[in-house]
């Protein structure tokens, strides 16, 4: 076997490992600790750093809750979430 296969071949196989498994599409509820239009949009700049279209956020900041309909998991979202430094917890799915 010639290097150049080996590497292929051992690319190929992490390559494979490192897959994001994505769900069929969900809507997902969060709570998110929001005091004002700054927090909720530091949400939806996040999400979209993850490739959530802005369509898919929903934001009511009365309630404190984000709905955001994507195939990425829960807990990627949630992990995401955190990026903005705010208390996030996870509600379920609508």
């Amino acid at each position: 076997m010639t290097l150049k296969r080996l590497f292929d071949t051992d690319t190929n196989t992490h390559q494979q490992g490192r897959k994001s498994k994505k769900m069929a599409e969900q809507t997902h509820i969060f709570y998110m600790d929001m005091t004002c239009e700054g927090c909720s949009n530091a949400a939806k700049r996040v999400l979209g750093k993850l490739g959530v279209d802005e369509g898919n956020i929903t934001i009511d900041l009365e309630k404190k809750l984000i709905t955001v309909k994507s195939s990425e998991s829960a807990d990627k979202l949630t992990e995401t979430l955190k990026k903005t430094g705010k208390e996030i917890r996870y509600e379920g799915t609508n």
